[in-house]
């Protein structure tokens, strides 16, 4: 079982940098994120992370998902699409009607995918959800 909650990104970035590192993955400068960051957890911890840029339009970004490594796969198996769904329905709460994001990992496209996502533009990899 998951849980969905909250985190101040300026407290979480210490844990995002270690797994960005063990992802191989450059630090995304703390300026350029939100305000919060979104994370899935179940009993073996924090599985995943991921961003979501609220903009003045109805549309969402949702950008940099991110699973902890030191949790087995097996463990963190239908993390990310439950952290998808929770920030889909924070969104949807908020009044936005649409999410967009992009994706060259395909772990990360077959979540999209499983959570109601259609490819925009295939040579991008550009995701869109009209979130009803």
């Amino acid at each position: 079982m998951f849980n969905f909650r909250l985190e101040n990104t300026k407290k979480y970035y210490p844990l995002l940098q270690k797994r960005w590192k063990s992802h191989n993955f450059p630090d995304v400068h703390i300026l350029s994120l939100p305000e919060n960051v979104f994370v899935a957890s179940n009993e073996y911890g924090d599985v995943y992370s991921c961003f979501m840029y609220l903009t003045n339009s109805k549309m969402v970004y949702i950008a940099y998902p991110l699973s902890n490594l030191e949790i087995p796969k097996e463990n963190r198996e239908g993390g990310l699409e439950y952290l998808i769904e929770n920030m889909l329905e924070f969104a949807k709460d908020r009044g936005y009607l649409i999410a967009y994001t992009t994706s060259p990992i395909k772990p990360v496209q077959d979540a999209l995918l499983s959570e109601g996502f259609v490819v925009g533009d295939p040579s991008v990899v550009q995701y869109f959800k009209i979130i009803t």
